[in-house]
């Protein structure tokens, strides 16, 4: 997926020991150009549409979060939801660099 100015990332984690969740809703045009080009380089190592295909699987178990991430570029989008221990080694750098823009969902 192009992670060009038109992309737009919005990243829920819920769950753990508090079930809280925490979310972002970004275009990477409107980060800061440091912020902007750590997301990008993040999202260009990871096939969110690869991901987007994978079978649902049930939940992990108490105390684990749950990602939820959907990602619009170039007229295409894709929505992925992993349990954490699901998680690609290849979407953790993305995931890290999104959660610090994270504010608390009701």
């Amino acid at each position: 997926m192009d992670a060009g100015a038109e992309t737009h990332i919005d990243l829920v984690r819920s769950g753990g020991m508090a079930g809280l969740s925490l979310g972002t809703s970004v275009a990477l045009s409107s980060l800061a150009p440091d912020t902007a080009a750590t997301v990008a380089d993040a999202l260009s190592r990871v096939d969110v549409a690869r991901l987007a295909q994978r079978p649902a699987v049930a939940p992990s178990g108490p105390d684990r979060f749950q990602y939820d991430l959907t990602v619009t570029s170039g007229g295409q989008t894709h929505a992925v939801s992993l349990n954490e221990p699901d998680v690609p080694a290849e979407l953790r750098p993305l995931i890290n660099a999104l959660m610090p823009l994270a504010q608390p969902r009701s």
